[in-house]
């Protein structure tokens, strides 16, 4: 004779969604991972590294805005923002 099948342990209730803002711990987790991705994402060519100078601070186009520090962009973008960038007269580099 076979034993009757032991009831199945409920699942654990899923934790509560944190709400407010991120503590500095979490902040510094996040500003880690998005590096993280942005460099995996130059590294596998869907994304270069570009900025302004030449006195300019930014630059938009296209829903991106490349700054004065060090901009992942889709590489699928750079040429767009280049040649938005040549005829507004702004510096524009791309470093990888």
């Amino acid at each position: 004779m076979t034993e009757p099948a032991q009831p199945a342990k409920a699942a654990a209730a899923p934790s509560k969604p944190a709400t407010g803002p991120l503590s500095a711990a979490e902040q510094d987790q996040l500003t880690t991972l998005q590096a993280r991705q942005a460099a995996a994402a130059v590294a596998a060519g869907e994304a270069v590294v570009m900025k302004v100078g030449g006195g300019h601070e930014s630059i938009t186009y296209g829903g991106v805005t490349v700054t004065t520090e060090p901009t992942t962009v889709p590489a699928g973008m750079a040429a767009a923002l280049v040649e938005a960038a040549a005829d507004a007269g702004v510096t524009i580099t791309q470093e990888s």
